[in-house]
């Protein structure tokens, strides 16, 4: 690993057949990233499968609340924009 370039992280997460999980962008509030995603030394299967499936529900979550909150914003703005009229 003594090259000296950067490496990319890839933009989703590869699941066979069934698709791929598009990763959030750099920044995101909710900041899963490729490296979480990796099993961990020592873990089981089913732990692994479980800590993934605890990181998906928190984005999930995570991008519900900031929708919601995108949606509030607008509404707030489209009233002011009303009011001023």
């Amino acid at each position: 690993m003594g090259g000296g370039s950067t490496r990319e992280e890839p933009s989703s997460v590869n699941l066979g057949k069934a698709g791929g999980i598009p990763l959030l962008p750099a920044g995101s509030p909710v900041g899963v990233s490729a490296e979480q995603l990796q099993h961990k030394p020592g873990e089981s299967p089913e732990e692994h499968i479980a800590r993934i499936t605890a990181l998906l529900d928190a984005a999930a979550e995570a991008m519900a609340i900031a929708a919601m909150e995108h949606r509030r914003r607008l509404e707030e703005q489209k009233r002011r924009a009303k009011i001023k009229l």
